[in-house]
């Protein structure tokens, strides 16, 4: 599908770049792999609030909030509690 999107054209008449798709999918693969990683990291018991995600998984924590935000939508992650206004994130059973 890659050759056929980046030496041909689409329904619109529209190429696609051959560099900007690599760039595309590697930020895609680089998220969803921040995302895993972000819902491994927290404990299936005990809450764990985004600064503590960010210093365990490396991630920056504006990050991790955005993709909390993602996996709870997606049902992957929920809130258990509050540690005063900080949300406690854990797995999603």
């Amino acid at each position: 599908m890659e050759k056929q999107l980046v030496e041909k054209t689409n329904v619109y008449g529209n190429a696609v770049d051959a560099e900007r798709y690599v760039r595309v999918m590697a930020s895609a693969v680089k998220e969803e792999y921040e995302k895993a990683l972000v819902v491994s990291a927290l404990p299936p018991d005990k809450g764990m609030m985004v600064k503590d995600l960010a210093a365990r998984t490396a991630i920056p924590g504006p990050a991790v909030a955005a993709y909390l935000i993602e996996l709870e939508h997606a049902e992957r992650v929920q809130v258990k509690g509050y540690e005063g206004r900080d949300p406690l994130f854990i797995q999603t059973n």
